[in-house]
């Protein structure tokens, strides 16, 4: 499973994901709330090995101040990770 950043955390806009491929793979980017609802795909494609960075919008994707968790899922499997919007 890939290594996974996300920073600022807790963030007020902006909240950047960073990661690294080591091998080609589907990459699917979910964003959850709280009570496990699935709010937002951010990515769901095919990618090539490689280093990635993607900066989430919460205007976008009208997340507000709370908790969110956001899956990133590969051919691999899986990490969670909680953020919060404040």
């Amino acid at each position: 499973m890939p290594d996974i950043q996300l920073f600022p955390n807790p963030f007020q806009s902006d909240i950047t994901l960073q990661y690294t491929l080591v091998q080609p793979s589907k990459v699917t980017i979910a964003l959850f709330d709280i009570t496990g609802k699935q709010i937002a795909t951010i990515q769901d494609k095919n990618q090539k090995d490689g280093h990635y960075s993607i900066e989430i919008n919460s205007e976008k994707y009208r997340l507000h101040a709370g908790v969110y968790f956001l899956k990133f899922m590969t051919d691999k499997g899986y990490v969670s990770r909680q953020i919060m919007k404040f």
